[in-house]
C-alpha cells in the first residue's frame, strides 16, 4: 500500500529536507538544467567519479537521519530512476525519515515503479508544457519525453500515489498552464492517488545564465495570475522558500518561490 495520503490537501511544509542525489547522469538535456555542473551535485573536482556503493550511501543516510534536524528525504538526480539500486535507497530512507519523496523525468519509473510504491509518500515528475512540440523544444528534441512523463504519471496516481506535477516557469510555456491542469486534472478523474501541479522558478547558475536572461519569469507573476483568477490561496513558508497553494474546483496548484536562492 502506498505511504500518500491524498486526502491531505496540503503536505507539511514545514519538514526540514534532505536533497540526495543519487545519479549525476540525465537521459534529457532539458534547457534549463545544469547539466555540466549539476544542479544539486556541487562536488569537489577530486570526489567526481567517485561513486559510493549502496551500503556507503544508506550509512550516510543513518547518520544524517540520527541528527534528528532532517526529517525528509528528496531523492533527485540527475535522473535518479538511472540508478538501479534507487528502490533499496528508497526503501532504506523509509526506515528513517518521515517523508520520502522522489523528483524524475519519468522516462524509466515505471520499470521500478512496484518497488517504490510501499515506500514513497509523493513522486514528482517533470512536465513543463501540455503541447508535446512545446515539451520537445524544452528537452531539446526528444520527441518521446512528453508521452512518457503523461504515462509516468499516470502509473504512479494508478499505484496510489501522491504526484505532483513539476512545471519550471519559463517565457515559453507560461500560456501552457492552464493546458497542464486540464490535462492533470484529467488524469485524476479515475486514479485513487492525489494529482496536483507544482509551479517553479527559473533557477540561475552560470552554466544556464544566457537560457535565464531570456526566459526568466518572476513567480510573482504566477501567483499574481493565480489570485486574479482563483482568489488569495494559502501561503506557507519554508525554510528561504514561498509556497503558495490554489485550489482550482478541487484541483490543487502549488507555487513555490525560491527567490532566497535565485540570481538577481
Amino acid at each position: 500500500m502506498s505511504m500518500s495520503d491524498p486526502s491531505d490537501p496540503m503536505p507539511d511544509e514545514q519538514l526540514r529536507f534532505l536533497r540526495a542525489s543519487v545519479s549525476d547522469r540525465c537521459d534529457l538535456a532539458c534547457v534549463y538544467c545544469p547539466k555540466a555542473s549539476g544542479m544539486e551535485n556541487h562536488v569537489p573536482d577530486h570526489l567526481r567519479e567517485r561513486v559510493l556503493t549502496p551500503q556507503a550511501y544508506a550509512t550516510n543516510l543513518d547518520r544524517i537521519a540520527a541528527t534528528g534536524e532532517i526529517r525528509g528525504i528528496s531523492f533527485t538526480g540527475g535522473e535518479p530512476t538511472l540508478n538501479p539500486y534507487l528502490p533499496d535507497l528508497v526503501a532504506h530512507a523509509h526506515t528513517r525519515f518521515e517523508r520520502v519523496e522522489l523528483t524524475t523525468n519519468g522516462r524509466w519509473l515505471g520499470s521500478m515503479l512496484d518497488r517504490l510504491v510501499p515506500y514513497l509518500h509523493v513522486v514528482k515528475v517533470s512536465l513543463d508544457a501540455a503541447d508535446p512540440e512545446v515539451a520537445r523544444r524544452i528537452s531539446r528534441g526528444r520527441a518521446d519525453a512528453h508521452q512518457a512523463a503523461v504515462e509516468a504519471i499516470r502509473m504512479a496516481a494508478d499505484a496510489g500515489l501522491t504526484v505532483g506535477v513539476n512545471v519550471v516557469a519559463m517565457r515559453d510555456n507560461l500560456d501552457q498552464l492552464a493546458g497542464i491542469v486540464d490535462l492533470v486534472r484529467g488524469l485524476r478523474v479515475d486514479a485513487p492517488g492525489r494529482l496536483y501541479v507544482s509551479v517553479l522558478d527559473l533557477y540561475h547558475t552560470p552554466e544556464t545564465h544566457q537560457v535565464w536572461a531570456q526566459q526568466y519569469v518572476p513567480i510573482e507573476t504566477v501567483v499574481a495570475a493565480l489570485r486574479r483568477r482563483l482568489g488569495p490561496g494559502q501561503r506557507q513558508d519554508r525554510k528561504g522558500c514561498e509556497i503558495h497553494w490554489f485550489d482550482d474546483a478541487g484541483f490543487q496548484i502549488r507555487v513555490k518561490s525560491s527567490s532566497a536562492y535565485t540570481y538577481r
